[in-house]
């Protein structure tokens, strides 16, 4: 088999089985990302549980989306990181079985037309893209701790503090408007990944059929490949340089330790 965790590339149209590991995949990477990060690590276990619940959705499909972005893709379909693909062309949807073509590929066009074709059009680089990621990861909830609620609310504002300074360096000759719009434009994707989370979840309610969850996933479906994982020590607010996609780790500074919140750009990447 396609080793999930390197293969982003849209050879297939999706089945059940995919669907399994794409749950599978979702949680396993955010659960090991999330725990890079000091301030999540930080949390009560309760705590860390009520913003892994809330956010595994947001978080996995910006990080499958931004996959098919970055291998010029996002027009085909959502990968899900084992060789297959939600389709996003109308012909190739009426091939899919009948059960998820208005489910899942209703998810698949909106995933593209309000995440993906956005990401493209404002060429998101790669700390934006990990920036936004936490962002999305580190969402207030009234379930956590009065502890966890005050932590969660000082980490996003430092992490908007480093995506304002970063979009402040990659584009110095914007106005402060036109880079304010940026910052609003980008972060507005965390909203609609929400809205199509909240899509998911109406659909596993009310179709006949059960959608894939991590229960239904076998020991033998479970993917058994080691993760890679990079993790750029670049300061989002302090070093204009973006990381290459491919090399993420070129152009590292030692970390500054100074703050009472280092930015740490993390992510799982294969």
């Amino acid at each position: 088999d396609i080793d999930m965790y390197t293969y982003y590339h849209c050879d297939r149209i999706m089945n059940a089985k995919d669907l399994n590991h794409c749950y599978y995949f979702a949680f396993h990477l955010l659960f090991e990302w999330a725990h890079i990060i000091p301030e999540f690590r930080a949390l009560a276990q309760s705590d860390q549980m009520v913003l892994s619940r809330q956010n595994c959705s947001t978080v996995g499909w910006l990080h499958f989306v931004y996959r098919s972005v970055l291998l010029d893709q996002e027009r085909i379909g959502v990968p899900l990181g084992n060789g297959s693909y939600i389709p996003y062309d109308a012909g190739e949807l009426a091939t899919m079985d009948p059960q998820y073509q208005s489910t899942y590929g209703k998810l698949a066009k909106k995933l593209v037309d309000m995440v993906g074709i956005p990401i493209r059009e404002m060429d998101l680089d790669w700390e934006e893209y990990s920036l936004l990621k936490a962002i999305a990861m580190f969402q207030f909830d009234n379930e956590l701790s009065l502890e966890g609620q005050r932590a969660v609310l000082d980490f996003r504002h430092h992490l908007n503090s480093a995506l304002i300074a970063h979009i402040e360096k990659r584009f110095p000759h914007m106005s402060p408007a036109e880079r304010c719009m940026r910052c609003f434009h980008l972060t507005a994707l965390i909203p609609a990944l929400m809205q199509i989370g909240h899509l998911e979840s109406q659909f596993a309610q009310q179709q006949p059929f059960q959608i894939a969850t991590l229960t239904s996933v076998t020991e033998s479906d479970a993917p058994s490949a080691p993760i890679l994982y990079d993790l750029p020590s670049v300061n989002a607010a302090e070093d204009p340089t973006t990381p290459s996609p491919t090399n993420p780790q070129q152009n590292e500074k030692p970390e500054d330790h100074s703050r009472q919140h280092p930015i740490v750009i993390v992510d799982a990447r294969s």
